[in-house]
């Protein structure tokens, strides 16, 4: 069910905070549960699942680095571009 939500959210503007009181599960029992499950914490399933976003946004659309930044929600465009270096070893212009 949290994964269901994160997914059909895309990431965009969703926290752990959100997934945990969509769920009737502590953020404990949330975390213990989706480790269990994809072998990491939902905070990093939010995390994946806007960089798959923002990367879809990027090849499949015309919107700029800033508009990408907000749809696939990210706090800021910095905060975007530190993510994708850091988890990509690349930019997002790139």
């Amino acid at each position: 069910m949290a994964l269901e939500f994160t997914a059909k959210v895309n990431g965009s503007n969703i926290s752990v905070r959100d997934v945990v009181a969509n769920t009737k599960l502590s953020r404990r029992q949330l975390d213990t549960r989706v480790r269990k499950a994809i072998g990491h914490s939902i905070a990093s399933e939010i995390q994946r699942v806007q960089i798959e976003q923002a990367k879809r946004l990027l090849e499949e659309t015309n919107y700029l680095v800033p508009g990408v930044a907000e749809l696939a929600g990210y706090r800021s465009v910095s905060y975007m571009i530190q993510v994708f270096r850091r988890e990509l070893d690349n930019s997002p212009a790139k």
